[in-house]
């Protein structure tokens, strides 16, 4: 009887997602065989049994446990029938964890089924009821000196488990040792930066104590690549990564910076709240990767983990343990704990004498939701209204960061970069082209697809040392071209001589694009059912249930990349689609390109680096 109303009660808690699963049977036939091929792995399979039976069922249980034991304890006092007395209380329970989650977690789809009682009215009606009928079960179950006994034994339980909580202890860095703080923001244009930094003061105030870097551009705006290329100074083709999701083992790993500083005795950490798209892990030089867990799983659960008692793990550490693919997870947006992720990196530095920590926030990424942006009203663009809102939370993140690295004495002496690993575009004018055939704008969406976009390939970049807890150099503004794989002989400039210095390897930098889809290409119209359709037979599973891009296939997406070389004047490329070479002159700003002949040193250096690209693909 007790299994049996259990399970009655988990189909009601479940019915969101038992309705929304039905969905599934009409998924693209493409993701249908990737799903199938992800559980067919024993890995998967295991990660996915301890998922809903500690992450889900377990916690169900408890929930429906607690509430019949207190049924039974009211009934008794009361002298109501049992049955009814349970349905009372699992009935207000259920209301009570219906509307909590709908006003906690705003943007869970989870209560949308159940709008009539998602309410604050429901709530505290459910509540009220639900106090007041536990205070009558208990009282009348405990007597009096039992009762103030029971309670002063869970008050000393309390105060014993809080004094053994392992605890973060802040320790000073040694005076003599250089930390290095790599704080990455993701898809923040320079655009950006500029036209809406009043919303952003901790990521502005940063930037005005130390050297910024107004033309400074990415290898390839994507995530994995462009991290890559920081890590190790080269471009894609030289390190391996050349799309988001190439398997892990093709990337070369033998030469990082976050390597050369762990042998040097530095405590290396990565932290990144959205690893999907990027699988950075341990091998790449870290001692510890703060994040959620990566995998196919991370794809498939973060609609199923949106529940009200999902919900409230995940903002505790526990969370971490049971449902490790949605913990810290900014991709999982109805539950993401913004605070948890900063203060799990601090916490993973564990007091170490000297650090290097590469951090990413990954909120300001499309969709551009976050429960913890307020609504921006007014923007008649509700792209870019939804990307600054996102990119609020961002700075937040930032300030808190910042505070407790000073608090730990990490900033006594340390160098601070900040960057983007890539821009964005938002459908708006970004530049114009002027050719023999006429005039055209510039304008698109996302990143990494249009080699001309300077919303897209300008990045933010900063440079600010530290010392005694404060700025340490006087401001200012660098014009000269940069990219981002100039980045890791600066720190290992700092970390060998104290001085703060960024320039350029080459005058002119190879850049390129990353994999285009056709259902992507505008968000106005995109489509998730037909972007799934189009991508889904680019990947595969790994043994380790893990996704990636099928090697097989890395050829032909290589050879439809646009390839191009960008100097501080002009940019030249390769157009697949036409089979053309196009060059273009810049003016100042980067966004008045004016049609001009290709020079044939740039075309050679073009085709050098379309072959080791080549080289890449294949392995």
């Amino acid at each position: 009887m007790q299994m049996a109303g259990f399970v009655a009660f988990a189909v009601v808690y479940y019915a969101p997602h038992l309705v929304a699963s039905a969905s599934l049977v009409d998924a693209p036939a493409g993701i249908r065989t990737l799903m199938a091929e992800a559980l067919a792995r024993p890995t998967v399979q295991a990660e996915l049994a301890r998922h809903l039976t500690l992450g889900h069922l377990l916690p169900l249980w408890a929930c429906y446990a607690l509430l019949s034991w207190l049924s039974r304890r009211f009934a008794a006092a009361t002298g109501i029938r049992s049955a009814f007395s349970k349905l009372l209380f699992l009935l207000a329970g259920w209301v009570a964890l219906v509307a909590g989650n709908r006003i906690a977690f705003p943007l869970s789809s989870y209560s949308i089924v159940f709008e009539a009682v998602a309410g604050p009215v429901a709530l505290v009606a459910a509540a009220a009821a639900l106090a007041a009928a536990t205070t009558v079960a208990l009282y009348a179950s405990i007597r009096p000196r039992r009762l103030a006994r029971f309670s002063g034994a869970i008050a000393v339980l309390g105060l014993v488990l809080g004094a053994a909580l392992p605890r973060h202890v802040p320790v000073a860095a040694a005076a003599q040792a250089r930390n290095v703080i790599v704080i990455g923001i993701d898809s923040l244009s320079a655009r950006a930066m500029k036209d809406d930094g009043e919303l952003l003061p901790n990521l502005v105030g940063l930037l005005s104590q130390g050297t910024a870097f107004e033309r400074a551009y990415t290898p390839l705006g994507r995530t994995y690549p462009a991290w890559v290329s920081i890590l190790s100074g080269r471009s894609p083709a030289d390190h391996g990564a050349i799309f988001n999701l190439r398997g892990l083992e093709q990337a070369d790993r033998s030469d990082l910076v976050s390597s050369t500083l762990q042998a040097a005795g530095y405590r290396t950490v990565f932290a990144i709240d959205e690893r999907r798209f990027s699988n950075i892990d341990e091998s790449f030089g870290f001692d510890r990767v703060v994040g959620p867990k990566a995998g196919a799983l991370d794809f498939l659960l973060q609609g199923f983990n949106d529940t009200p008692l999902t919900n409230l793990l995940l903002q505790t550490r526990l969370g971490g343990v049971l449902l490790p693919h949605s913990w810290l997870n900014s991709a999982s947006f109805a539950n993401y704990d913004e605070q948890g992720l900063v203060d799990e990196t601090v916490a993973a530095l564990s007091g170490a004498p000297k650090v290097f920590l590469a951090v990413h926030f990954e909120s300001a990424h499309y969709p551009y939701k976050s429960r913890h942006a307020a609504p921006r009203t007014g923007d008649s663009n509700r792209f870019r209204a939804g990307y600054v809102a996102a990119l609020t939370v961002v700075d937040w993140q930032i300030g808190r960061l910042m505070s407790a690295l000073r608090d730990n004495g990490y900033l006594e002496n340390a160098l601070v970069i900040v960057l983007s690993d890539h821009g964005e575009s938002l459908g708006e004018a970004e530049g114009e082209i002027s050719s023999a055939s006429g005039r055209s704008q510039i304008s698109g969406y996302g990143h990494g697809a249009d080699i001309l976009s300077e919303d897209q390939s300008r990045v933010v970049l900063g440079l600010v040392p530290f010392e005694n807890g404060r700025p340490a150099a006087s401001a200012g503004v660098r014009t000269d071209q940069v990219s981002l794989t100039d980045v890791r002989a600066a720190i290992e400039h700092y970390v060998g001589t104290g001085a703060v210095s960024l320039d350029a390897a080459s005058r002119c930098m190879t850049v390129e694009t990353g994999i285009r889809f056709a259902a992507a290409a505008n968000f106005l119209t995109l489509d998730e059912r037909k972007l799934a359709r189009e991508g889904a037979g680019y990947y595969e599973i790994d043994g380790h249930g893990r996704l990636h891009l099928r090697e097989s296939i890395l050829p032909p997406l290589v050879r439809a990349k646009d390839v191009g070389l960008r100097c501080r004047d002009r940019i030249t490329y390769y157009s697949p689609a036409s089979g053309r070479y196009l060059a273009y002159s810049l003016d100042a700003s980067g966004r008045q390109l004016t049609e001009i002949r290709p020079a044939r040193e740039d075309i050679e250096r073009i085709d050098a680096y379309r072959a080791r690209l080549d080289l890449a693909a294949r392995g």
